[in-house]
């Protein structure tokens, strides 16, 4: 039995730098999307439950 190569297939760099840039503005409004809503759960003086609720959302 003849085994072929493995061909290692990569992006390109312009590929690389997209995928950078959109996770970073992803990682932004992640962090941004959190910081708002443990500040929604205190303005309206939310329970333990739901500020703990709302950090482990954030979190994902």
């Amino acid at each position: 039995m003849v085994q072929k190569p493995l061909i290692k297939q990569g992006y390109s760099l312009a590929e690389e730098i997209a995928n950078s840039v959109s996770h970073g503005i992803g990682l932004v409004f992640g962090i941004v999307g959190l910081v708002l809503l443990l500040v929604q759960a205190v303005d309206l003086n939310a329970s333990a439950t739901a500020i703990t609720s709302y950090s482990l959302y954030g979190a994902v």
